[in-house]
């Protein structure tokens, strides 16, 4: 969903690649709606799994600024995405 910049004179993303990482779907809906409002280009998935694949990929093809994850969660890889 594309939205224009915000006019209310709050802060524009600009296109800034966010990669959303949470197993509950409204969580996901709700921080991607927030974020494209200001103009960022957000991926959302709902696993760990997921978001590694996607963040290789991302990498490849464009360049990831943010992953926005909740922390506190069992750790499912041995990997961290930073």
């Amino acid at each position: 969903m594309k939205v224009p910049p915000a006019d209310d004179g709050d802060v524009y993303l600009g296109g800034i690649r966010v990669l959303v990482v949470d197993g509950s779907h409204l969580v996901r809906a709700t921080v991607t709606a927030m974020l494209e409002h200001y103009g960022a280009a957000v991926t959302a998935v709902a696993s760990a799994d997921k978001a590694l694949e996607v963040y290789t990929k991302l990498r490849e093809a464009t360049s990831l600024e943010v992953n926005v994850t909740r922390r506190g969660k069992p750790v499912t890889l041995k990997y961290s995405i930073r």
